[in-house]
């Protein structure tokens, strides 16, 4: 909550709005909950500097590991590390970064990403019912 703005919001990559910090950081830890594990592999960055911050653009690639057991065909990827994950997906991310109560403080995310990938793996491993997406 320390890096946060009061008035934090979080923009979903389904353009989903969430405004004040505690629901905007609930949603995002609610973004990741279905994953074992996560990592943000960044790819670039561009920072510019506004009248009260900072705003930055960046892009990464994002690697998730999933519950359950992997289902017939599916190869694991790697990160720069090697690491293997279940899958990945290249992600942008637009924040607002203001000055605040003496330091740097989160005030946006924009998430951009697609999540059909790990969402199919889900469907395939059997831990959702294509039937809650709507197909």
């Amino acid at each position: 909550m320390k890096w946060y703005i009061e008035d934090f919001s979080l923009r979903k990559a389904d353009g989903t709005d969430i405004h004040g910090r505690d629901k905007a950081i609930s949603a995002a830890i609610e973004l990741f909950a279905p994953f074992t594990a996560h990592y943000h592999e960044p790819v670039f960055t561009v920072v510019t500097e506004t009248d009260d911050g900072w705003e930055m653009l960046g892009q990464s690639n994002v690697f998730f590991n999933l519950p359950g057991n992997p289902a017939p065909g599916e190869k694991k990827v790697s990160d720069a590390s090697g690491k293997q994950w279940d899958v990945s997906v290249l992600s942008a991310f637009h924040c607002l970064y203001v000055n605040a109560d003496g330091g740097i403080l989160l005030k946006r995310i924009e998430i951009m990403s697609d999540s059909s990938p790990p969402k199919e793996m889900m469907i395939k491993r059997g831990l959702i019912d294509p039937k809650e997406l709507g197909h």
